[in-house]
């Protein structure tokens, strides 16, 4: 049996250049992925290694597995590499859209859905055998995604107005409601709705609640300023219902 029974053990040199790719694959993925793995993001730094090493042997396959296939009556047929390698895009897609999260009308993880198509598309580059493009890329991508957040939150997030939607109310005895009301239409100017109603436990005490669209840089913040300006009132509650509107 040993006479005929031959073992291939060694590695060629186009198996080495394959193994190689795979594992810069997957170091590259593993450095896109660390940044979200360490803000808790939903696709973390296993989804982006796989997401990456995925891509690449796609199109590893699509340039080295289909590019001659021979039909049955004895011809070759020559296959477009990039039509497999396509496909990622639209796989991408769905996974992508599987970490965006609609809360109310506010929306997350579009960050991180933009991060798993850049890994993607690192993952090709490196199948294709463009390693500085890949390198250059994923620098480039881990620069904006932990960079591009300290200046966001340190320097951006302060000077940035930002759409929020309060909800006011406001206790104050009961010859002082309508004035309350009319200080309150002509200090916010999106007032979109105005409640007043008696306070059972207290008949002189009035608890106006007002629903206002801000825009400002610290929405509860500004509000809280404002109403500190007002007189004769018993209680004041915020409430940020949402961030967007």
């Amino acid at each position: 049996m040993g006479k005929y029974f031959k073992m291939d053990i060694f590695i060629t040199g186009s198996e080495m250049e394959i193994i190689l790719r795979l594992v810069v694959s997957l170091l590259l993925g593993f450095i896109i992925g660390i940044d979200r793995e360490l803000t808790n993001k939903s696709a973390g730094l296993r989804t982006h290694i796989l997401l990456s090493l995925g891509s690449t042997i796609f199109t590893i396959i699509s340039i080295y597995g289909f590019s001659n296939i021979m039909d049955f009556d004895g011809s070759t047929r020559l296959n477009d590499p990039a039509r497999v390698a396509a496909q990622i895009l639209t796989g991408i897609g769905f996974i992508g859209g599987g970490v965006v999260l609609h809360h109310g009308v506010s929306i997350y993880g579009l960050t991180t859905a933009a991060s798993l198509w850049i890994t993607a598309s690192v993952g090709m580059a490196v199948g294709t055998g463009s390693y500085k493009v890949a390198t250059i890329s994923t620098l480039m991508a881990f620069l904006v995604l932990v960079l591009i957040r300290k200046l966001e939150t340190s320097f951006l997030y302060k000077l940035t107005k930002k759409e929020a939607r309060i909800k006011l109310k406001i206790n104050c005895k009961k010859e002082y409601t309508e004035k309350t009301q009319e200080w309150l239409f002509e200090t916010f100017y999106n007032v979109l709705k105005l409640d007043t109603k008696r306070i059972l436990e207290d008949e002189n005490i009035d608890e106006i609640t007002a629903l206002l669209d801000i825009h400002e840089a610290n929405p509860v913040q500004e509000v809280y300023k404002k109403i500190k300006k007002l007189k004769n009132i018993e209680s004041v509650t915020l409430t940020r219902v949402s961030n967007k509107f």
